[in-house]
């Protein structure tokens, strides 16, 4: 059975080299890996196009239209698996990874699989912020499923994903709308949490900032989507940017002050902070 990796990259100069390297010492698999750039404008092209030389598997794609969501469509066109797998271009892979995640799909157990990561930087704001993300992929796992889409470490079957594609209108959260949809149609997402990859997580102030500032604002775009599907906007991240999250949100912060672990505390009121402001310039929006 052929398995098609997809990986989408944007100026990805400094880890997809590692990325690919990883991934094609994938053994005991048949697969090819489609790797989509994103209008790169530094050495990616250059890069991918190496690997097209000397490994067959691999296949160069170019999306001009910008937008995770767009460059991972154009590679789900072109797959030619039974089964896609994705991960970024600033992750590495151990060499059973693809065996593994693609596993209960091609025993015809299930439809999608995730599974976890672990972060190659260790700083302030990488290791707070993983804190956070742990905790909240602990709270969305019930029975060995999860409530959300993590496209760094997945794998669905092609014909289902070739139906539902990404929203490519979206820049950011495209994860969140394409979990939702899954949702709608009573699929499950089955979570092998023992399946890692390993991710070079942006690490900087500015990049949290950022990062957190989109995290609010599209998914509040989001959230006007399925504003008439009440079980949809009650699911996280979707209820964080809720009107009534305004208001709940401090006093929730208020009545939680923690006795130890101050520092991550702090942490959580900055990172929820980030993600109102983000969430109120698209409710502000005419």
């Amino acid at each position: 059975m052929l398995i098609s990796v997809i990986i989408p990259a944007y100026n990805s100069e400094k880890t997809l080299e590692q990325c690919l390297k990883s991934v094609l010492s994938q053994t005991e698999i048949n697969f090819e890996v489609i790797v989509v750039d994103n209008n790169s404008t530094d050495k990616t092209k250059e890069i991918i196009n190496h690997f097209c030389k000397i490994d067959k598997r691999v296949r160069y794609v170019f999306e001009p239209k910008k937008g995770r969501g767009a460059a991972r469509n154009a590679g789900i066109k072109l797959a030619k698996g039974k089964i896609i797998a994705m991960t970024d271009s600033d992750c590495i892979v151990p060499n059973n990874w693809l065996k593994e995640i693609t596993k209960p799909i091609a025993n015809n157990i299930e439809y999608i699989t995730m599974g976890s990561q672990k972060d190659l930087i260790n700083n302030f704001w990488t290791k707070n912020k993983q804190i956070i993300e742990e905790k909240n992929r602990r709270k969305n796992v019930k029975d060995g499923y999860i409530n959300m889409i993590d496209t760094k470490n997945f794998a669905i079957k092609t014909s289902l994903l070739k139906k539902l594609l990404f929203d490519d209108s979206l820049l950011f959260c495209e994860d969140v709308d394409l979990y939702i949809r899954i949702k709608l149609k009573k699929y499950k997402i089955r979570y092998l949490d023992s399946i890692f990859v390993y991710h070079y997580h942006q690490s900087s102030f500015l990049s949290f900032i950022n990062r957190e500032f989109n995290f609010g604002y599209w998914n509040t775009k989001i959230y006007k989507k399925y504003k008439n599907y009440k079980d949809i906007v009650n699911y996280p991240p979707l209820k964080f940017v809720s009107i009534k999250s305004f208001i709940k949100s401090p006093l929730s912060i208020l009545i939680n002050i923690p006795k130890k672990n101050i520092t991550e505390y702090l942490f959580f009121i900055l990172n929820a902070t980030i993600w109102k402001i983000g969430a109120l310039k698209e409710w502000l929006k005419k």
